[in-house]
């Protein structure tokens, strides 16, 4: 059970994806009055994959904006429509954070390993200790209960607050545990279909791939499915360890059919010409 009074919750709407586009979210209102004046400034989010980063607030009537950072946040988790994100205040100036999709699963979180070194990382695709340290999401089913309780104030005052009930629910998915099973002698790496990856944004994964087979962080590249070939931007970003595929990606998933829960493998099967052959393992019959 976590207490809505040191906690508060954001399900993005329309309004809150234009926001986001403009690097603010706005705290709510029940929130700030318990803890704008001792809330620290930056902010520090954990997510569940180990991550931490620094987000500034500003203060506007009353009213407290998450500002630098907080773009830069929601761009690596593909932020959208309809999802639901969880902040829970601990002590000092932390925040855990945990991300629902629409169908309140939790999100599968982007890899993410601090390496320091990346000529001395083994293939992603073998058994080594960086493949066993993947993530997995710990994926839970998200029930709301608008329960009031009690609670006190630091100045001796009661107030009513809202519990939140998190309670967890395993998935089962057929076509994740297939995909699991692909080997190759080639480097390959697996995207996991969100529904934001449908609607506008692209696919995130860990920079350690691009980084390791491509010498530029904007690449050209091709996907080839079957007999045809679809070109697409490969964009590494430095500043927060995280890739993705850019321009040609909404047309590729279109014309592939892709939906969400499909799991897609990218084999690069010719690195000079920098090839990926596709595999897809679709989530629905």
């Amino acid at each position: 059970m976590t207490s809505l009074c040191n906690s508060f919750y954001k399900i993005i709407p329309t309004k809150c994806v234009e926001d986001l586009d403009d690097g603010n979210l706005m705290i709510p209102n029940n929130f700030t009055r318990r803890f704008g004046a001792v809330l620290p400034n930056p902010l520090f989010f954990k997510p569940p994959d180990g991550t931490e980063w620094k987000v500034y607030w500003i203060k506007n009537d009353g009213k407290i904006w998450l500002q630098k950072g907080w773009k830069d946040f929601a761009t690596y988790y593909s932020l959208d429509y309809g999802h639901l994100v969880v902040f829970e205040y601990h002590e000092s100036s932390h925040f855990e954070v945990h991300i629902f999709d629409m169908s309140a699963l939790e999100v599968e979180y982007p890899f993410h390993n601090k390496i320091s070194n990346v000529e001395s990382l083994a293939n992603l695709n073998e058994e080594s200790p960086l493949k066993k340290k993947r993530l997995k999401s710990p994926i839970s089913s998200l029930h709301l209960h608008k329960t009031e309780v009690n609670a006190q104030t630091k100045d001796g005052k009661t107030t009513q607050c809202t519990s939140l009930m998190i309670s967890p629910r395993p998935r089962t998915n057929g076509n994740l545990e297939e995909a699991k099973k692909f080997a190759s002698e080639n480097p390959f790496l697996e995207i996991n279909i969100r529904p934001s990856y449908l609607n506008g944004n692209h696919p995130s994964f860990s920079s350690v791939f691009a980084r390791r087979y491509f010498k530029q962080r904007k690449q050209n590249v091709m996907i080839k499915f079957g007999n045809k070939f679809w070109p697409l931007k490969l964009l590494c970003y430095l500043s927060n360890g995280s890739a993705s595929f850019g321009n040609g990606w909404a047309l590729f998933a279109k014309e592939n059919k892709l939906e969400v829960g499909d799991v897609c493998v990218f084999e690069l099967i010719n690195r000079e010409d920098k090839v990926f052959d596709l595999h897809i393992f679709r989530g629905h019959n």
